[in-house]
């Protein structure tokens, strides 16, 4: 009787510990006094001269609370042109975590083009006339099986000139400032090494007017993923941009694809 309650000990705490496999969930957090390290390599079918390198790390305060912070950065031509994209700090809370349902409220500030050479535009680190400060809260909804995730989100960003002008309604021809982002993030397990994943994304544009005329444009992806073991994994995906046609002042032309398809790889470690 002990062998068999030893037995089914060691099964259940290896079915907890399946359910934090490192595999490219939507819902993956790191746990307590644990690192998530998730690096991407990105360049587009039209431009293949051009990339973008970027990383993202956190780390599990405990289960519930993640802080994190990311940087990307990109060239081009061999780096005859470079940008440092971004650099940002970010916390999430996990309100619910049961076995399936997971709930989590999101919030980050981040620094856009802090540097550039690239003509006819290149400035110097945190130039006033080219870097904008970026503040962004939002929640998460998911529910995950050993089949696989769905994810929904909100996020609201507002972006300016300085840190703390949030009077200044001048950036972006008055309409950047304030974008909604709502998206959907699904992963299907096809078996212990390999699952796909797909997501929609769409940025709508709010500031004065904006809104209304349709500015606004959805982000499209699919990929792959491929566990090397329980704490790592690596992925390729493809993405597609989709606006309107800007046929009117209105924006109120048919949906149509950007040129190129956007290409990547990653790579995420537990540890």
């Amino acid at each position: 009787m002990k062998k068999l309650l030893v037995i089914l000990a060691l099964v259940a705490a290896s079915g907890a510990h399946a359910a934090n496999v490192v595999n490219g969930s939507p819902l993956y957090k790191p746990g307590e006094n644990h690192f998530y390290s998730e690096t991407n390599l990105a360049t587009r079918s039209n431009n293949v001269n051009a990339y973008t390198l970027s990383e993202s790390m956190y780390y599990g305060i405990t289960d519930r609370v993640t802080v994190g912070a990311s940087i990307a950065a990109s060239e081009k031509d061999g780096f005859k042109e470079a940008q440092w994209n971004v650099v940002a700090a970010n916390v999430s809370y996990r309100f619910v975590n049961d076995m399936n349902w997971k709930v989590d409220a999101i919030a980050s500030y981040g620094l856009n083009n802090l540097w550039s050479r690239v003509a006819p535009k290149s400035h110097s680190l945190l130039d006033k006339e080219n870097t904008t400060y970026t503040w962004m809260g939002g929640a998460r909804i998911g529910y995950e099986t050993s089949q696989g995730a769905v994810a929904l989100h909100a996020n609201y960003a507002y972006t300016n000139t300085e840190s703390f002008n949030w009077g200044n309604e001048g950036y972006g021809a008055n309409h950047l400032n304030h974008v909604l982002n709502i998206g959907v993030d699904g992963q299907y397990i096809l078996n212990n090494c390999w699952n796909l994943v797909a997501g929609a994304d769409y940025f709508g544009y709010m500031g004065r007017g904006a809104w209304e005329q349709n500015e606004g444009h959805w982000e499209l992806k699919a990929g792959v993923n491929y566990n090397i073991d329980a704490t790592k994994y690596v992925g390729a995906y493809i993405s597609k941009t989709i606006a309107h046609a800007d046929e009117t002042p209105e924006h109120s032309g048919n949906w149509k694809g950007t040129d190129g398809i956007g290409m990547g790889i990653k790579f995420g470690i537990d540890f």
